[in-house]
């Protein structure tokens, strides 16, 4: 999700995440780099990767339909760590990746027009993201794929919106029980008005 200063959220993008067994990295970090039609520059775990299963080693990858960076790469300040495009868009809403966070390539042009050299951000991983916006209140609610903490419960929604300093009445609980049951990690208003 990106949200401007004053807490507005701006949009949600559906993305691709790392796979469970090369998770994505949890924590702040900010953009230090920004590049359209990017060459792929292979990190050596990937080539030992490649080795592994029996294929060709690629060590540099050119722009081009083939590159899995896609046209827009956002460099991030956790080493090796990047949101980017792709060329294989079916696998949004996966875990996909190597660890980088991957967009649909429509989306990545917005995003990447909408963010700076600088820009700060941070990488969650939990079971209840809970985001009190003007716009109103927004729940996430996600699988547990990394297998690092249980599901989210609607405890964890109340406890959510108690430290956030709302009343139970401010939540339209069916859309939160809704939200629990599908799990699907996208942002749906809560908000009882």
């Amino acid at each position: 999700m990106l949200f401007r200063s004053d807490g507005t959220m701006v949009r949600a993008y559906p993305m691709a995440a790392g796979r469970p067994t090369w998770p994505t990295p949890i924590g702040p970090f900010q953009v230090l780099t920004k590049e359209t039609h990017p060459t792929w520059d292979v990190p050596l775990s990937i080539q030992e990767e490649m080795r592994r299963e029996g294929t060709a080693v690629v060590t540099h990858m050119p722009p081009g339909r083939d590159n899995p960076l896609g046209d827009h790469w956002i460099g991030l300040s956790i080493p090796g760590l990047g949101i980017h495009g792709t060329p294989a868009p079916s696998s949004i809403y996966s875990l996909a990746s190597h660890g980088c966070i991957r967009l649909h390539p429509d989306d990545v042009v917005g995003l990447f027009a909408d963010v700076s050299v600088g820009t700060l951000g941070v990488i969650v991983y939990e079971p209840v993201l809970l985001a009190v916006t003007p716009s109103g209140v927004f729940l996430e609610a996600h699988r547990d794929a990394y297998r690092q903490r249980r599901g989210a419960t609607v405890d964890d929604v109340r406890e959510a919106v108690r430290a956030a300093g709302l009343t139970e009445w401010e939540i339209d609980w069916p859309t939160v029980a809704t939200t629990l049951a599908h799990r699907e990690g996208i942002a749906r208003r809560i908000s009882s008005n």
